[in-house]
């Protein structure tokens, strides 16, 4: 298979799904990958000779850097040489393309060292390639780009499709909602802005689970930090990298608490930016609020009467840099009936979950799956 596949399509998806058509000159670093006569993947410019795409790109002849229509084959660069990453099916799905001859465009440098804060939830990518108009095809020679927010900045959920070998912090999910790479993106560029510079994050690989269709779901992406040891140690080259961090706004990695609350009463959400920048100040505003309750300025989360079971609110935490530089965070709900929390309802003899004279029969059974912490507080 040549590319990504994932889910959820519209009646008529652009390439890239849910994209547009890049300008001319955007990405002078993006490369069209050909067998033959044939487009099959897509890759990124990391040094002059020097082609990053996806190891299960097969039969790779020769490549197109620069363009936004590979239809015109004028300049196209004979590849002569493949470095595949080893045990790529398990670890890393990624190789090396030497050509001929360099590239006139300039290469793009790679999001490593301490760059590395930016890999976060919530962050946005942009993801460019070559990929199908529909899922099924046919194809199209126009440069297609889409932003993402990145789903699971280190690839922990094993459950979405992360190899374990090299998780977490080898890869990343990025994209869902019908924003997403597909069939021949395989192996093209992710970036990611810094405010200082674009850099290359990630390489497409293939789709996260669950997956409903080919195309949409969101896909899974290996990290740029994770290989540029191999990347020098199999080339031979010394790849250009930013002089530390210096000049660069890092964004803040939040953490919180899960809530626990009885139904009409309210909690504090404890919330730390865990910004690298000790100097910036935060603001944080609610991005999807909770179904069970709101959430006020001063986070404080209020529980709706009558409102019972999981929830959860999304929150955006921006600092004060320049420019300003956001995360996003899923905080966990579980709102009780009155009294769970204070043991203001004992349990029958026996520790039967039957209920009382004043109590109905569910309320008795929600009681003993709470005190067994059967309902989760991350369940969605």
């Amino acid at each position: 298979m040549l590319a990504v596949f994932v889910g959820l399509a519209s009646a008529s998806p652009p390439p890239v799904i849910g994209g547009t058509p890049a300008p001319p000159g955007r990405w002078p670093d993006a490369v069209a990958l050909f067998s033959g006569t044939q487009p099959v993947c897509t890759g990124t410019l990391i040094a002059p000779d020097l082609v990053l795409s996806a190891e299960h790109c097969y039969g790779i002849t020769h490549a197109l850097v620069g363009v936004t229509d590979n239809s015109d084959r004028a300049g196209s660069i004979d590849v002569v040489e493949r470095f595949d990453h080893p045990d790529a099916p398990s670890t890393f799905d990624v190789s090396v393309f030497r050509l001929a001859s360099p590239a006139s465009q300039a290469p793009r440098d790679l999001l490593v060292e301490c760059l590395s804060d930016f890999y976060v939830d919530g962050a946005t990518v942009t993801v460019v390639g070559f990929g199908y108009t529909e899922p099924f095809g046919p194809g199209q020679p126009v440069l297609m780009e889409v932003d993402l927010p990145i789903d699971d900045a280190d690839c922990s959920d094993l459950s979405r499709g992360c190899r374990e070998a090299v998780s977490p912090g080898g890869e990343l999910v990025a994209g869902g909602d019908g924003l997403d790479s597909c069939i021949g993106d395989s192996g093209g560029p992710l970036y990611l802005d810094t405010g200082a510079g674009v850099f290359l994050a990630g390489v497409v690989s293939r789709g996260a689970f669950p997956a409903t269709e080919i195309c949409g779901d969101g896909g899974i992406y290996v990290r740029a930090d994770a290989i540029a040891p191999w990347l020098e140690s199999a080339t031979g080259v010394v790849l250009d990298r930013p002089d530390g961090c210096e000049g660069f706004n890092r964004p803040p990695s939040p953490t919180a608490d899960p809530i626990e609350v009885t139904q009409g009463r309210s909690a504090a959400i404890t919330l730390e930016p865990n910004d690298p920048d000790s100097a910036d100040t935060h603001t944080v505003r609610v991005v999807v609020p909770p179904e069970r309750g709101s959430v006020s300025s001063d986070l404080v989360f209020t529980a709706e009467p009558f409102q019972l079971g999981p929830d959860r609110v999304v929150l955006e935490v921006t600092d004060s840099g320049t420019p300003a530089r956001s995360a996003t965070i899923e905080v966990p709900i579980a709102v009780y009936p009155a009294g769970f929390l204070d043991d203001e309802i004992g349990e029958a003899p026996g520790g039967c979950a039957c209920g009382t004279a004043n109590e109905p029969v569910w309320t008795g059974w929600l009681r003993a799956l709470v005190r067994k912490r059967e309902i989760l507080p991350n369940a969605r």
